[in-house]
């Protein structure tokens, strides 16, 4: 590593020149050995850190992208067959939906007591529905996901739905059965990560941050702070067209 290449030729040096003031002893061999030892030490933590760094950016990205490729048409083609939507429209309503449900479960777990909650939910949501994602949507009983949604996005659920109907010209019902489906994707996704990283209350927000933070370089920060605020003013601000934008941005060439 360069930063422990660094410590261990300026330390070395220093030391290797080091001698015993009272019997003129070199000391060389004593302090290269605790040289050689520190340099391993930093080595150590330093691929500690960068291996963390690394595991949070994969874990944004494959959240960020869960919806890209095979996944997100089927759930477009599935929704859009058994709620009797058009295509595009059950896309354009994922398409607004998804960053907020995100930029939702990343602001509740901002809190301590937030984060334990997410925590607790996803202990229970291990991603055994995405093995099975057509056989959840051709089911569709997205009960679970109502009640879901209704701990995600709470009392803005209903100004949301209002604000995403008005955008798409899908009706409050599909907006809701829409939202009740993509609530459990991701929280099973977040689920199966927990899982497989071993992430505690903590790990779930720094992923849920990372991922958010993706999207705001993606979209603009300004951009993406639409969607927060439209979870601030309990959905009833002025939702256009541009937040239907704003979600194509985030999520690439998935409704293409």
């Amino acid at each position: 590593m360069v930063i422990s290449s660094c410590i261990l030729i300026f330390f070395g040096d220093k030391i290797c020149n080091s001698k015993n003031k009272t019997t003129g002893t070199n000391k060389t061999s004593k302090n290269l050995r605790f040289v050689f030892i520190f340099n391993h030490w930093v080595e150590t933590i330093t691929d500690y850190f960068l291996y963390i760094r690394s595991t949070k950016i994969q874990l944004s990205m494959d959240l960020s992208n869960l919806l890209q490729g095979v996944i997100g048409q089927q759930l477009i083609s599935g929704l859009a067959s058994k709620l009797g939507i058009e295509n595009n429209k059950t896309a354009a309503v994922l398409t607004m939906a998804v960053p907020l449900i995100l930029s939702a479960l990343n602001k509740n777990s901002n809190t301590p007591e937030g984060a334990a909650g997410i925590e607790n939910a996803l202990n229970k949501h291990n991603g055994d529905l995405l093995s099975n994602l057509s056989g959840f949507i051709s089911g569709g009983d997205f009960s679970d996901g109502s009640k879901m949604l209704g701990h995600i996005l709470g009392g803005n659920q209903g100004g949301i739905i209002d604000s995403i109907s008005k955008s798409t010209g899908v009706d409050s019902n599909g907006i809701g059965s829409i939202l009740s489906a993509a609530a459990p994707i991701l929280m099973n996704s977040l689920g199966q990560q927990k899982q497989q990283q071993g992430l505690d209350a903590s790990g779930i927000s720094d992923l849920l941050t990372n991922v958010v933070g993706g999207m705001s370089q993606k979209a603009g920060a300004s951009e993406m702070g639409m969607f927060e605020k439209m979870l601030d003013q309990n959905g009833d601000g002025n939702t256009s067209d541009e937040l239907l934008n704003i979600g194509g941005k985030l999520l690439g060439g998935l409704f293409k």
